[in-house]
């Protein structure tokens, strides 16, 4: 027999237990009830939100390679920024709705909209595609506190070009662009893996011709974001990824150019007039130490994705400024041509220095009659004054006896009539006409007023600025005709991995050294000498300053008129050994001695340590 407390005792453990079982079964309840509204109601809704996580490979974009001139000053540089990205598999809804999205919160144009559509839609819906370069700081805020009510767009840290010193220089750097799909396709085609579509690389310029130093290498980390496009965290990456090995960036290279900033910003200040190019050289080795062509254009305006505003106004302006007047500028070279027939005549030994020409100011072959740019004529001249007054009848002498062929032997030999080989912007070659180029161009025989023509540099003669300035270089300095160097080398940041690219000769003209004092004296004549006919414009109280002007003359190609004559100088210093050469072009400006001689003078002396 039990005792009352032992009945109640069994009746407190039953009561406890059957509590405990209630609840116990209660809570399992709950959690099946819970697993079947997951799983079965909730399954496919859920399945669809967990399968929109994402594991992949962000890349870390390098920073560029800085672009410094010969002394190590800053060119061109590489500065932080942002780009909005979308992802079109990611976006909720169609892609132009969150396209539009974007626009309104942005103020993007209808322009930009669809080209930012057109662009997505080209990619794969799978790949990131950078609808907004370079966001200002105002664009990011935006973007950074909506991004996550916008799913399927993106923000990644990107480099971006910047310059200090604005437009100058713009035809010598060049500008970057975005990798289309056809380009993508190229690359790959040669087994190319550095680039991916939407990577920025270089157009033109030394930006596009050192591109494989300046590029850098790109990092990579392993990336997770969830659904609502939230990375997780670099911890549960990597643990998600465990095989892979983060990579950091490394930086491209940074390009140590040949030109001298200070002489490039006197040669941009003094060139104050519409369209035209400077040229500066060091005579000794080939270094391009300016280069300029005007009218220029703003690479900061393809930083963010040339608009379709300033693409039009580029392409629709008549002076057309994307075009490199100084290394594809074909002009006939005018007077200056007559250092060219100078060095011929004297080396063919057509004339001695003393020997004299009479000018009557005309010059007569056969029925032909040629003026000198002088009515009155210059009367009886020898070698020397023809070169200081730019006598014109002399020069018809020296090619009447020459002969098209031997002076077009020696405009050949000092680089005339082919590509320099500096490298950048697919450089045009000029035209030296010979007897048998007419024939087989126009199936007519040569005369002997063409010869005349050439020798004071008119007729078919092309040649581009940096054509002139190389060949006089090779005068100067005795006969070595130097392929035009724009980079000296590249080299990391702190100096080390350096890659020389070496200065080269093109060729040698036999040019014996009395023969090129001769030539210095007369072009010292041109500058320093009273009856010169660079004596007002280009005489240094720096440095003696020696050159050549030309005028050639233009003729319209359609209406046939004659307009304003191209204003040529070509210049060097000092006249006793020669650093510089300067060879300076002014579309229809006139007088070579008035307009273009002030702009050598201010390059040269900038660069010898004197004021402008």
């Amino acid at each position: 027999m039990f005792s009352v407390g032992e009945r109640r005792s069994q009746e407190d453990f039953r009561s406890r237990f059957l509590g405990m079982t209630t609840l116990v079964v209660f809570a399992f309840g709950l959690l099946l009830a819970r697993l079947w509204y997951l799983q079965i109601f909730q399954g496919r809704k859920l399945r669809e939100f967990s399968e929109k996580n994402r594991i992949t490979i962000k890349q870390i974009p390098a920073m560029r390679g800085r672009i410094l001139d010969r002394n190590g000053n800053i060119i061109a540089d590489s500065r932080p920024s942002f780009d909005l990205l979308v992802i079109p598999s990611q976006a909720e809804g169609s892609l132009w709705a969150t396209l539009t999205k974007v626009g309104n919160l942005l103020h993007l144009s209808a322009g930009e909209l669809e080209a930012a559509y057109n662009k997505a839609e080209a990619g794969s819906p799978y790949d990131p595609t950078v609808i907004k370069r370079d966001m200002t700081r105002d664009q990011l805020a935006l973007i950074m506190v909506r991004q996550y009510s916008i799913p399927g767009i993106d923000v990644i840290y990107s480099p971006a070009r910047s310059y200090p010193f604005g437009t100058h220089g713009s035809h010598l750097l060049g500008y970057l662009g975005e990798i289309n799909k056809q380009e993508l396709k190229q690359i790959r085609d040669r087994s190319d893996t550095t680039y991916n579509l939407g990577d920025v690389w270089g157009i033109s310029g030394v930006e596009k011709t050192y591109e494989f130093a300046l590029r850098g290498e790109n990092g990579a980390r392993p990336f997770v974001e969830d659904a609502s496009g939230r990375e997780l965290g670099e911890e549960v990456s990597s643990d998600l990824l465990p095989g892979f090995q983060p990579r950091k960036p490394v930086a491209g290279k940074d390009l140590l150019l040949s030109i001298d900033s200070k002489v490039q910003e006197a040669a941009e200040a003094a060139f104050t007039l519409n369209a035209g190019a400077v040229v500066a050289i060091n005579p000794k080795n080939g270094d391009v130490l300016a280069l300029v062509s005007r009218p220029e254009y703003a690479p900061e305006q393809f930083v963010r994705g040339v608009s379709s505003e300033y693409w039009q106004k580029l392409t629709q302006d008549p002076l057309n400024p994307l075009y490199d007047r100084a290394l594809r500028g074909l002009y006939p070279p005018g007077s200056t041509f007559k250092i060219i027939t100078a060095a011929a005549a004297l080396e063919e030994n057509v004339i001695a220095e003393s020997d004299t020409v009479f000018c009557p100011g005309h010059y007569k072959l056969g029925r032909e009659t040629k003026r000198c740019w002088k009515k009155g004529g210059h009367g009886s001249v020898n070698f020397h004054r023809a070169l200081v007054e730019s006598c014109d009848v002399y020069f018809y002498e020296m090619g009447r006896r020459l002969g098209i062929d031997r002076l077009a032997k020696y405009a050949m030999g000092f680089g005339m009539g082919t590509e320099t080989g500096i490298g950048i912007n697919r450089e045009e070659g000029g035209l030296v006409p010979t007897e048998k180029w007419k024939q087989r161009v126009y199936k007519q025989p040569w005369v002997g007023g063409e010869t005349l023509s050439v020798a004071i540099g008119q007729g078919a003669l092309q040649v581009t600025p940096l054509q002139l300035a190389a060949a006089v270089a090779a005068v100067v300095n005795g006969g070595t005709l130097y392929r035009p160097r724009i980079a000296i080398r590249a080299q990391r940041r702190n100096g080390l991995d350096a890659q020389p690219f070496p200065t080269f000769e093109r060729g040698k003209m036999i040019l014996t050294d009395a023969h090129r004092q001769a030539i210095l004296r007369g072009l010292g004549g041109v500058v320093n000498e009273i009856g010169g006919t660079a004596y007002w414009h280009a005489r240094s109280d720096v440095v003696a300053i020696g050159g050549k002007t030309g005028t050639a003359q233009v003729v319209g190609r359609r209406s046939g008129i004659k307009i304003d004559d191209h204003a040529w100088f070509v210049a060097f210093a000092p006249v006793e050994d020669p650093q510089i050469v300067v060879s300076v072009i002014v579309e229809n400006g006139g007088h070579g001695g008035t307009v273009a001689a002030p702009i050598a003078k201010k390059v040269i002396e900038a660069y010898l340590g004197g004021t402008s």
